[in-house]
């Protein structure tokens, strides 16, 4: 997405916005006229929680709990709209300005007017998904409103800045191995967290996934993801295997059925097979293959069989393969495992999203390391310099002898005394039981300095990372015969 804050004649602000419409529960909608209905449709997603903690942890993470509708604000958020930063196919997406934070927001403006009840209710449920999923890695909805003449839906939502993966593979030639690694990692944890709550994305792909300023993936467009309990699809899908070796058998009653009448639901690229050739497949797999497929375009620009130009030969193409698309040549031997993993034919073949978490190519990945800003540049005082620094101005010290000690530390002076098993074993005593461990090497090394030289030495403030140094030199001071 593009950075801006031109203004837009001729569209509203949300000071224009009437927040005095309330949600109107399912019950009592279905008993409207139906013009009236459909537009309550799209008031039922009206406001947000101002809260994004989640209340009871446990409630929150489990997998049958309903997904609630938006809680109302008790005041929905003031800014300005700025330039048109995307399109779809309801609308447009505006950059906004929130007048109480200046945090750049973006609002995704729908003409529902003439919407059918089933486009309402699909951008209803892509709402209430995105309200209830709350990740770093997925995209988060501030507020929604409706314009005063009922016309518009106004969904203000995160703004990332750094524009879509698609168009970030294209400007750079393709995304770096290493930080494909990273992507991934994110990407898998907010699909593990999405296939935690029965929801599938079903249109995973580089145009939706969205990289902000500081690295951070944001998964965007939950249009077709769809919720459904991973169990209800595997016994559907045996009772209808069953049901075609005895078709006497009777079947689900059609209002049961038809939720798991899937059809084909994504773009055409990212489909696994499985989407094409049947109406009901388990949308955790198809997922799968979707990563695999996006890895793909990420590294290279283009996803599998971008050689296709015309959708129903590309669908048929999917549809009837045998063997996985082809792979990088020039990833690395783990890449490519990993994307065999996601890219099997057969569904229950494929790795899971845990799986693939746990795969050497991903699992190494540290998401804390980032890159920090230059610092002034400043003299840095090491071992031998603080060293000479105690001895000038200890002149007790016997001359001769801390030319020789200096000599030991100049040898060594990259020595990290921090890593040898002698300096951990010294590193955490006092200064007093420092001096006196180097009073007894010097007794076995016969150095014949005196108690006032060496109490000079530890008056001095000479920092314990010195005498750690000191320690270490045990041997070489013998070896010197001071």
């Amino acid at each position: 997405m593009g950075v801006g804050a031109s203004s837009v004649p001729g569209n509203a602000s949300s000071d224009q916005i009437d927040g005095s419409l309330l949600p109107v529960p399912q019950l009592e909608r279905d008993k409207l006229e139906p013009e009236v209905a459909a537009d309550q449709s799209a008031v039922s997603l009206l406001g947000t929680g101002d809260n994004y903690d989640n209340e009871d942890d446990n409630e929150d993470k489990r997998p049958d709990r309903e997904f609630t509708p938006p809680k109302p604000r008790q005041r929905h958020l003031r800014y300005s709209l700025g330039r048109v930063i995307g399109h779809g196919s309801f609308g447009q997406v505006y950059l906004a300005l929130e007048h109480l934070t200046g945090k750049l927001l973006a609002v995704k403006e729908m003409v529902v007017k003439n919407c059918s009840r089933e486009i309402l209710e699909a951008i209803d449920a892509e709402t209430r998904i995105l309200i209830n999923l709350r990740h770093p890695n997925i995209v988060s909805i501030y507020d929604i409103e409706v314009s005063d003449d009922g016309n518009k839906l106004l969904i203000v939502m995160d703004f990332v800045a750094g524009g879509s993966l698609a168009s970030l593979s294209k400007s750079f030639k393709g995304i770096p191995e290493i930080l494909c690694r990273r992507y991934a990692k994110q990407i898998l944890e907010a699909i593990k967290h999405m296939h935690r709550q029965n929801v599938a994305h079903l249109d995973l792909k580089c145009s939706n996934i969205m990289i902000g300023g500081d690295g951070l993936v944001k998964l965007v467009d939950f249009g077709t993801a769809t919720r459904l309990a991973r169990n209800d699809i595997i016994n559907e899908l045996k009772r209808r295997k069953e049901a075609e070796a005895d078709p006497k058998k009777p079947g689900l009653p059609p209002e049961l059925a038809n939720q798991f009448n899937l059809g084909i639901k994504g773009s055409p690229y990212w489909i696994a097979p499985e989407c094409v050739k049947s109406t009901l497949y388990d949308i955790f797999k198809a997922d799968i293959w979707s990563i695999g497929c996006l890895f793909i375009e990420m590294f290279t620009t283009y996803p599998p069989f971008f050689q296709f130009k015309q959708v129903p030969a590309l669908l048929y193409h999917i549809a009837t393969i045998t063997e996985p698309p082809g792979l990088p040549e020039t990833m690395s031997d783990e890449g490519r495992d990993f994307l065999s993993k996601c890219l099997q034919i057969d569904p229950e073949a494929r790795a899971s999203v845990d799986d693939l978490l746990a795969h050497p190519w991903v699992a190494m990945v540290n998401l804390t390391f980032g890159i920090h800003p230059l610092v002034p540049d400043k003299p840095v005082v090491g071992v031998e310099a603080r060293l000479q620094q105690s001895i000038d101005a200890a002149p007790s010290l016997a001359t001769s002898k801390a030319d020789k000690l200096l000599g030991l530390f100049a040898k060594n002076k990259d020595t990290d005394v921090t890593q040898s098993t002698i300096a951990k074993n010294w590193f955490g005593k006092s200064k007093a039981n420092l001096s006196q461990s180097i009073r007894n090497l010097q007794a076995s090394a016969k150095i014949d300095l005196n108690e006032d030289e060496l109490d000079g030495l530890f008056e001095l403030a000479l920092p314990k990372e010195d005498l750690s140094f000191i320690v270490l030199q045990h041997d070489k001071i013998l070896d010197a015969g001071i």
